[in-house]
């Protein structure tokens, strides 16, 4: 909360200054900015919203699940390996040394078997890490960003830059088989030689060596995802509901707003391809003209953009 404090009072400092500076003057960004006007209302409950997220994230993590590893031999000897350093703090060292050769014995084999095994994936999981959801705070913060930088207060700005984030986390644990194997054998070979608390801290290393990889996914662009679906499935109910589905179109296209000035993507052409789609979606809906199509493209268009700037897996999550 400290740290909040900090930036926020940075920010009315920074903020301050730089309009006592211009005076009247109206900047590109300020123009800009009252163009991207925030969506008072949302025709979706946030629980809903919530439970779209949640579904969309648990289909990307099951997805991912497919490809953990189903032979457990792997997962075993990591928690044997436990018993390996409860007998050297017992100080029982042959014991220690028998468990050692039956460990390296089973991943000897296991490698042999699968021998594309090296690192294998174990588990997966996402959280979700939102610390700005609208524009007008983006943009004073990058303000805030640049001028940190060109006083060259680095460190603040490094910290202010891990605040513009508003994403879902897929981390995915592997366990790099072959180091973990060469790991225990050289443990096995300082008990040998009587190095016993040299042996300890290999051990000790070798259980930390899980190998965690990250995927980050933004949220105004799954925001805008759903958005979007929900639009086109209120528009399949009744063509009828013009507010609902502009509005909802509305908020979609604000999140890809905020998405671009986040920089997931900045400046990518295939933003300004899902502003023109949603815009020609939006005037077909007032003018009851057919509009099915349209949002199966955009549909189609947006679900592509995701998959190429922000890849999960070789199959996307539905």
């Amino acid at each position: 909360m400290k740290n909040v404090k900090a930036i926020l009072l940075s920010l009315l400092i920074v903020l301050g200054a730089a309009a006592c500076n211009n005076g009247n003057k109206t900047t590109k960004e300020e123009a800009t900015t009252k163009a991207i006007k925030p969506v008072d209302t949302l025709m979706m409950s946030q629980d809903s919203v919530n439970a779209r997220l949640a579904d969309i994230m648990n289909g990307y993590v099951m997805l991912m699940r497919n490809q953990l590893l189903t032979d457990t031999t792997v997962l075993k000897t990591i928690a044997q390996t436990q018993y390996v350093v409860q007998d050297i703090e017992e100080n029982k060292v042959d014991q220690a040394k028998n468990d050692l050769q039956s460990l390296i014995g089973k991943l000897e084999v296991y490698l042999t078997k699968n021998p594309q095994s090296a690192l294998v994936p174990v588990d997966v999981s996402y959280r979700k890490v939102e610390t700005v959801d609208n524009i007008d705070t983006v943009r004073a913060l990058a303000q805030t960003i640049r001028k940190a930088v060109r006083d060259g207060y680095y460190q603040a700005a490094k910290d202010m830059i891990g605040m513009m984030t508003s994403e879902m986390i897929i981390s995915t644990a592997y366990v790099p088989v072959s180091g973990y194997l060469q790991g225990l054998k050289y443990a096995a070979a300082l008990l040998d030689e009587g190095k016993v608390d040299q042996a300890m801290v290999l051990m000790q290393q070798t259980l930390s060596s899980i190998v965690i990889t990250t995927v980050s996914i933004p949220l105004p662009v799954l925001k805008a995802q759903i958005y979007i679906d929900q639009a086109a499935q209120l528009y399949a109910q009744n063509h009828e509901n013009i507010d609902n589905i502009t509005n909802l179109l509305d908020n979609a296209k604000y999140q890809l707003h905020l998405a671009e000035e986040m920089g997931y993507g900045k400046r990518d052409k295939e933003y300004k391809d899902l502003y023109k789609a949603i815009k020609d979606i939006e005037r077909a809906v007032k003018a009851k003209e057919s509009s099915s199509d349209k949002f199966k493209a955009l549909r189609n268009e947006l679900k592509q953009f995701k998959d190429r700037l922000f890849p999960v897996s070789k199959k996307a999550a539905k």
